[in-house]
């Protein structure tokens, strides 16, 4: 089976050690039978943009389109062109792959290369966070505590290093235009699943508890600190949350310097997710 991961917004491959699907790769593919890519696109554009970039990047792991970078060569030709591919993404990773399988974009690889695409906390109707953090950018007059709240997301931000250049694709303004032109494919199978927060304790990392409460203030959702559960919702949806926060999904707890979470068991999660799409090969 060919699988490929594709990461969110500021997302990264590997840096420095620390790998974006914390630990995920090497562990799949140590007790199932599939290749596996990371892609890497760029870490501060747009859906659209990021979603061309993965559509080379198929190609290339496919042995489909030559490699012209060093990232490109360091994933050519790992997958049997074959056998069809599947994408698990994470975060905005979400809106670039259903923008690269979408018949509203005229490459799109769906169908005939990519047959599924599963989506975790991905911000498919956009997020109250980035809709805030906006308002107050833009100058729009916001209520104190809808400030201040933009005020704290800002330094929370500055502190993750996140750029705010292509955090504007998050809006739920523009998440509604973008779901508008680009729909499903109708021979891709759509699943998603959403983040609920850790239990018990604080349901997110400290530096995102103040997200988290106003996303759920202002949806009366469960969310991850980023996504709350209904825009995480996206074709075949699992009820049974993922009980962390959004660096969490991925395996990084940001409170002890990206360590794995304790209280979550992300690499059975994503066993379980591999297990699924091989079923539907069988």
């Amino acid at each position: 089976m060919n699988l490929i991961l594709a990461y969110g917004y500021m997302g990264f491959r590997s840096v420095l050690g620390f790998q974006y699907f914390n630990g995920v790769q090497a562990w799949l593919a140590s007790r199932y039978p599939v290749k596996i890519v990371e892609t890497q696109v760029d870490p501060l554009q747009g859906v659209e943009f990021r979603g061309k970039q993965l559509h080379r990047q198929v190609l290339v792991a496919l042995g489909k389109t030559p490699a012209a970078t060093h990232e490109e060569r360091q994933i050519a030709g790992q997958l049997d062109a074959a056998k069809p591919v599947h994408i698990i993404a994470h975060s905005m990773g979400s809106l670039d792959c259903r923008y690269l399988l979408s018949p509203g974009n005229p490459d799109n690889l769906g169908g005939t290369v990519v047959t599924t695409l599963t989506t975790i906390g991905g911000p498919h109707r956009g997020t109250p966070a980035v809709d805030v953090l906006y308002a107050d950018l833009e100058g729009t007059d916001l209520p104190p505590a809808e400030a201040a709240v933009a005020r704290c997301l800002r330094r929370t931000f500055k502190v993750l290093g996140v750029s705010l250049e292509g955090l504007a694709d998050l809006r739920t303004s523009w998440a509604a235009e973008f779901n508008a032109q680009y729909g499903n494919h109708p021979d891709v199978r759509y699943f998603s699943v959403a983040g609920g927060g850790y239990t018990p304790g604080l349901p997110t990392s400290r530096i995102m508890y103040r997200s988290w409460q106003y996303i759920h203030d202002k949806t009366g959702e469960v969310n991850d600190g980023a996504v709350p559960r209904s825009s995480a919702i996206w074709g075949e949806f699992n009820p049974d949350l993922w009980m962390a926060d959004h660096p969490g999904l991925i395996g990084h707890d940001v409170d002890h310097c990206g360590e794995a979470p304790k209280r979550f068991d992300y690499l059975t999660r994503y066993g379980q997710l591999v297990e699924q799409l091989l079923k539907l090969e069988a």
